[in-house]
């Protein structure tokens, strides 16, 4: 036998590295599924009732019939809804739930599962969804926390999104809400988490939440049914006689605002204060303005809102209509009205001027007047 050398040694490893480094492969990423198939990792989950996965935040777990599927399509602010399949409801329709399986024969479905609850893609009031379909008419605004459109007053929305480090260096810890899990009693919804396909929040003690918005940990007699750290924004908690209350832990943060259960903010006192401390206003007459707890104040001192939420008081336009061009030969009568789509005060003034009706229009943001003579017709010359 021939002796072999180092030199051939070296040579057979490297043909030897070479040949397997071309075949070696890269493992595809497996996706993590659950006994039906879903895909967890991106957010599915199985349904009982439709018999498919889905994204909860996508479509309702929810399983109608036909008078059923009309109403609920209706609670949505949809004009109106309609069992079948994906062929007949078209693009003008969106799938928002399941159809029961006794309805299959009716909507020309063959198997069950094929039929959806389809709302139609309007509503009653035209042109009231933003961005991502939230039909603000009815009182939805969209979730960042959570991805998903709510009612403030009937489901807390965190404003807060923090990453998962961010929310365990403060003391909290992750949690996954796609099943409907809330956080204990104890905590509360700070905010929500990034990082994930599927909706995670950030759930934080009481008290650490009450300390972190500036509130300082305290006690009070409250109602036997109250438990620590109750909301001090509404009344009612702390309102009980002696002998059916008992001690608890409270958030105090101090003059001019209240514990909500989630942080210290303003203390909502009437409409003036809801409206500053960020709350929706509604557009009617007079004005309305709801908090997340579902109270409403009504404007009794005549206000009037811009489409970002800016306010303004009839007297305080007054005011700077009275220092504009606008009463230069002229004076303001007593007509008057709020025009919400420009958030602008349009005060009548007594100028003449044939075909005119002129008024002194404020602006709310700006806090500018100018005259609008609002003519019609050929002027004459």
């Amino acid at each position: 036998m021939m002796p072999v050398s180092f030199k051939h040694l070296t040579f057979l490893a490297l043909i030897a590295v070479i040949l397997a480094s071309g075949c070696v492969q890269e493992q595809p990423i497996i996706p993590d599924t659950d006994e039906h198939g879903c895909i967890l990792n991106e957010g599915y989950s199985w349904c009982e009732a439709r018999q498919k996965c889905l994204r909860t935040w996508e479509q309702d777990c929810l399983n109608l019939d036909c008078d059923g599927c009309v109403e609920y399509c209706a609670g949505l602010g949809y004009l109106s809804g309609m069992c079948g399949m994906t062929s007949e409801a078209g693009d003008l329709y969106v799938e928002k739930a399941g159809c029961l399986d006794c309805l299959v024969a009716d909507s020309g479905c063959s198997e069950a599962g094929e039929c959806n609850c389809y709302c139609l893609n309007e509503t009653v009031i035209g042109g009231d969804k933003d961005e991502h379909g939230c039909l603000i008419a009815a009182g939805y605004l969209w979730c960042e926390s959570k991805r998903k459109c709510l009612r403030e007053w009937d489901e807390e929305c965190p404003s807060e999104i923090f990453t998962a480090e961010e929310c365990q260096a403060m003391g909290g810890s992750v949690l996954n809400i796609v099943g409907g899990d809330g956080c204990h009693d104890n905590e509360t919804a700070v905010g929500g988490v990034s990082d994930f396909i599927s909706p995670n929040v950030c759930c934080l003690p009481k008290e650490k939440a009450c300390t972190e918005s500036g509130g300082v940990v305290s006690s009070a007699m409250c109602c036997l049914s109250a438990g620590d750290f109750p909301s001090s924004c509404l009344i009612g908690a702390c309102g009980c006689a002696p002998g059916n209350s008992h001690e608890v832990k409270t958030c105090d943060c101090g003059e001019g605002k209240c514990f909500d259960g989630n942080e210290c903010r303003v203390n909502v006192i009437d409409f003036l204060t809801c409206a500053e401390a960020g709350n929706g206003i509604l557009e009617s007459y007079p004005l309305q303005c709801r908090t997340p707890e579902g109270q409403t104040f009504v404007d009794e001192l005549n206000y009037c809102s811009s489409p970002d939420g800016v306010i303004m008081s009839l007297e305080d336009a007054k005011q700077i209509a009275l220092g504009s061009e606008c009463v230069d030969g002229a004076q303001l009568t007593e007509y008057y009205m709020c025009n919400f789509y420009t958030g602008t005060w349009w005060l009548d003034i007594d100028l003449e001027k044939a075909g005119c009706n002129p008024a002194c229009v404020v602006d709310i943001v700006k806090r500018e007047a100018e005259i609008n003579w609002r003519c019609t017709g050929a002027l004459p010359e």
